[in-house]
């Protein structure tokens, strides 16, 4: 964790304050964790690949610094076509691999409420799923498969399916999954699952992709359809938060709750956690997160 500070406020003064932060809020478990996924996924510190991680948080930060901006001036996203953003952002490897996937990645321990809600679900959401035992999960939009990894680490018995539509993030969940030595109970499958839905499942995770669609309705039907009756789903939605592929805004956590519960999901637990670096407090970025129950 010090050296991956001193290399970005060597490189990248403007971002490197955010570590200090983060360590004064979260203590010496934020930065043994950090510093162990860092390792995992990057290599010792001599290893090239942190040039990876440092760069890819950056550019994925400046692109949600613009994307904010734009949003706070006009009132809307930038992107409204789902075909236009499927195109220049997920099929476009210079953009998934180099800045997207690994600043996600990294996202997860240096923006506070993304670690927030990623103890969130470790702490409080799956023990509440381990309680049912689920044998079966899959995630949709696996992204950097970090949910995945969680869950498959912290219930042992369970075996998982990860979808996504875009060959680049299942290949950087892949390599996450074999870093941290739990690939060999998950499978990832490059799939629409609109278009063709899976079989149902005992418990589903969907981390942050309603606001990526122009029909989030349709979406979450389908989303319904994959979890047995009695299931529970784990499904997030960004709120108020610009982002270059994010489509469809969501004003308020009601208004994505009242979506989940139209499809015949009843809410079990919830929570949002707002940025806390926001120039308009009002339309600040926040991560809206709801267990359900079908």
């Amino acid at each position: 964790m010090q050296e991956f500070h001193a290399r970005l406020k060597e490189s990248f003064p403007a971002f490197a304050g955010i570590v200090d932060r983060d360590y004064a809020a979260f203590g010496d478990p934020w930065a043994q964790a950090f510093s162990h996924d860092l390792e995992a996924m990057f290599g010792p510190p001599d290893d090239p690949r942190w040039e990876e991680a440092i760069r890819g948080y950056v550019l994925f930060s400046l692109d949600a610094l613009r994307s904010q901006k734009f949003f706070e001036e006009n009132g809307r996203y930038k992107a409204s076509n789902y075909a236009d953003v499927k195109r220049d952002y997920w099929d476009n490897p210079e953009f998934m691999l180099v800045n997207y996937l690994p600043g996600m990645f990294t996202s997860y321990y240096l923006w506070p409420h993304h670690y927030r809600l990623l103890r969130f679900y470790v702490d409080d959401v799956l023990p509440l799923v381990g309680e049912r035992r689920p044998p079966h999960f899959c995630e949709v939009g696996t992204g950097t498969a970090v949910y995945s990894r969680a869950t498959l680490e912290n219930l042992p018995w369970i075996r998982g399916t990860g979808y996504d539509i875009s060959a680049h993030s299942l290949t950087f969940g892949a390599r996450v999954l074999k870093a941290f030595e739990v690939d060999d109970r998950y499978e990832l499958e490059q799939r629409d699952i609109v278009a063709d839905t899976p079989e149902p499942t005992d418990y589903l995770i969907c981390q942050e992709v309603l606001e990526h669609l122009e029909d989030p309705v349709t979406f979450v039907d389908a989303l319904t359809d994959m979890v047995h009756p009695g299931g529970l789903a784990y499904i997030t939605a960004a709120v108020t938060a610009g982002h270059s592929d994010h489509i469809y805004l969501f004003e308020s956590a009601q208004e994505v709750r009242a979506l989940l519960e139209r499809s015949g999901f009843s809410i079990v637990l919830e929570r949002t956690e707002v940025a806390e670096s926001a120039n308009v407090k009002e339309i600040a970025p926040r991560v809206s997160c709801f267990l359900c129950e079908r």
